[in-house]
């Protein structure tokens, strides 16, 4: 057995779990309302699903084999080093702390935290995320242009974006950028579009002017209803419109 879902609370039958599954890689647990002890998980386990804790976690206890970690109610402040090197895929929607160098590794793909607010939640000390193809916060705030400054290809989620954001001197060639349309701000995009981007997908927002769209752009696709093709510059040699849905395939595909 590879996969184990777990109920129950008490570590003591968890750890007799684990003695029955020595090459255990997927581990779904429901609720654990005590501390996690360090080494309490197989050093075999690869994805862990924690739907709720919310309790400090220590160095050595997730394992350094860990390439996915989900934690759905996980909002206490990440000390660095607690985290695997080697970890891909980390998903903590709660999470709103200011984040110290060192708590996250710079192998993460894939990111979700809430961090809603500057003064909360900060990235201010976060080392460049060069491999991230996808993140979602609630707000896209200034630091966060500095540790994707290095990607070349990313979709990136938001509920909001700061006036201060930017994404203009990056070294992202394609782009997804997606926000939740239930905030109606308006979004100066010229100053947040890569100068460099050849494919862009945007998704939540509006065009008005004709300088929003780099002249390096080749692909454009938008959910954007009755968009004025006037408004996109020679280069785009292919456009494509598409219905309102975060979760449709085409989103993430830009060919």
């Amino acid at each position: 057995m590879e996969y184990l879902y777990l109920e129950s609370q008490d570590f003591k039958v968890i750890r007799s779990y684990f003695q029955q599954i020595p090459h255990l890689k997927t581990l779904s647990h429901w609720e654990i309302d005590t501390p996690l002890e360090e080494n309490i998980f197989p050093n075999t386990l690869e994805s862990l699903n924690i739907t709720y804790y919310n309790l400090p976690i220590g160095i050595r206890v997730i394992p350094i084999s860990l390439g996915k970690l989900k934690i759905e109610d996980y909002n206490q402040p990440l000390q660095p080093f607690v985290l695997p090197n080697g970890l891909k895929n980390l998903k903590m929607p709660c999470y709103n702390h200011l984040l110290v160098k060192n708590s996250l590794p710079t192998s993460l793909v894939k990111l979700i935290l809430k961090m809603d607010s500057p003064s909360t939640g900060s990235f201010q000390d976060v080392d460049v995320l060069d491999k991230l193809v996808y993140l979602k916060v609630d707000l896209l705030q200034r630091l966060i242009s500095r540790i994707v400054s290095r990607c070349h290809y990313i979709r990136i989620e938001s509920l909001r974006i700061s006036d201060n954001f930017s994404l203009h001197d990056t070294s992202i060639e394609k782009l997804i950028l997606i926000k939740h349309e239930y905030y109606k701000s308006p979004i100066p995009l010229e100053a947040i579009i890569p100068h460099r981007l050849e494919r862009l997908a945007l998704f939540g927002f509006t065009i008005s002017s004709y300088d929003i769209i780099p002249k390096t752009c080749i692909y454009f696709k938008t959910n954007i209803p009755n968009f004025n093709k006037k408004l996109l510059p020679p280069s785009v040699i292919m456009y494509r419109s598409v219905e309102y849905n975060y979760s449709h395939r085409y989103i993430d595909n830009l060919n």
